[in-house]
This record gives C-alpha cells, structure tokens and sequence, in this order.
C-alpha cells in the first residue's frame, strides 16, 4: 500500500463520517467513557516497554493515548487515516 487512497479505503465510509463529526473527541473526557479511559490507560501501562522507546499508535483518533504514551516514554508517533 504505498499510495494513501489505498489506505483510506480500508476504512468504511461510516467510520470516516463518525470520526469526521468530531464526536469522538470528547467521549473519553465524561461520563463513561472516563472509566474507558481509566482502564485503557492502566492495560496499556503494563504492556509498555521502558523509556526510551518508539511507539506507533495507528489509528490514534483524537490523540488521547498518543499523549500518554508521550508522557510515559517521551517518544510517539501517531498515525491516522483521513479524506482529503
């Protein structure tokens, strides 16, 4: 997959639409989804290799886990898909 139309395709027309709205941006910052977040964070912790490491969070949406990796290892790299 070197061109990055390939790549948008892999991602149906209504996860574009959803993620485009901006209502995922939010989501993990109340009610719920804070203990999503919570919980998130603390698997994600354990799995974590020490510092200084590189980690590539594909699909970083909104960028809530990019920046605790950030913060736990000082190094990240987000990669997300999009139209346009």
């Amino acid at each position: 997959m070197s061109d990055l139309s390939e790549l948008n395709n892999l991602l149906g027309d209504e996860a574009l639409i959803h993620y485009a709205s901006g209502r995922e941006q939010d989501r993990l910052s109340k009610g719920a989804g804070l203990l999503e977040l919570a919980r998130s964070q603390e698997l994600i912790s354990r799995y974590l290799p020490p510092p200084p490491a590189v980690i590539f969070d594909v699909g970083g949406g909104a960028g809530v886990y990019s920046l605790l990796l950030y913060k736990n290892l000082l190094s990240s790299s987000r990669r997300t898909q999009s139209r346009g």
